[in-house]
């Protein structure tokens, strides 16, 4: 009778260490901006009318502020003929992740600070509406990491998804049964 109690102890301690069981997946700043420069997606240059907008050199910045991942963007804005000026753009992008797949990529990308000296007010408008269009056309669906179908551990990792968060400067992923 005491074994068979010692044996059902053993077997309930393994089942609660199997259903805690949980990994923290983390990415730094440097191996998600390694992921977007190799796309070689930018520049990107726009033309609307007068207007030339190229947005190039993205750098990934973590924040701890919320579950967004932000991109800067340098800013060549050209009005024909005669004006020629730099600034920043600050994007914003949720990651959404693809369990057939089991892909991270950026969903929802929005324009949250335009920085351009210089720039004459009625173009400002248009300006953001095409870094928007640039926002939407080329960072929605980014890849910016993909579970690998050829490692078991990843494969079952793709089900077992639970929350993806940026803390402590770095894109957690975290799977596990509970």
């Amino acid at each position: 009778m005491n074994f068979i109690s010692n044996l059902i102890q053993r077997i309930v301690k393994l089942i609660r260490g199997l259903l805690t069981l949980s990994y923290t997946l983390e990415l730094s700043e440097q191996q998600i901006q390694k992921r977007i420069d190799s796309l070689g997606i930018f520049p990107v240059k726009n033309k609307r009318r007068l207007l030339t907008v190229i947005a190039s050199d993205p750098k990934i910045a973590l924040s701890n502020t919320d579950d967004r991942l932000g991109i800067e963007l340098d800013l060549k804005v050209q009005i024909r003929p005669i004006i020629s000026i730099t600034g920043h753009v600050m994007m914003q992008a949720a990651v959404d992740y693809d369990a057939t797949s089991g892909e991270f990529r950026l969903d929802d990308p929005r324009v949250s600070d335009l920085q351009i000296k210089g720039l004459p007010g009625e173009y400002a408008n248009v300006v953001r509406e095409i870094l928007e269009a640039i926002a939407v056309g080329v960072l929605s669906g980014i890849t910016i990491y993909q579970f690998q179908s050829d490692d078991k551990y990843q494969r079952m990792a793709k089900r077992l998804l639970k929350k993806v968060a940026v803390e402590d400067d770095r894109l957690k992923i975290k799977v596990g049964l509970l």
